[in-house]
């Protein structure tokens, strides 16, 4: 399952941020924000806040960040 083509449908993802790279999800984020969608990352426990940063900088609306 390639998540990158259901983000360009726009709709609204959950990922599991601990199981994909920074990269990875940078470009499901820009994918699902180029077609009005959202993404929630879970897990991110074991990503930088650096990391996190980077992934909010260009679509923060389009990002929800779990740190329960």
């Amino acid at each position: 399952m390639d998540i990158i083509q259901l983000a360009n449908l726009g709709v609204n993802l959950v990922v599991d941020a601990s199981t994909k790279t920074t990269m990875d999800l940078m470009q499901i984020i820009n994918a699902a924000f180029n077609s009005g969608g959202h993404v929630l990352l879970k897990n991110c426990d074991k990503k930088t806040t650096m990391d996190l940063r980077q992934l909010c900088i260009n679509n923060p609306k389009n990002v929800t960040i779990d740190l329960s």
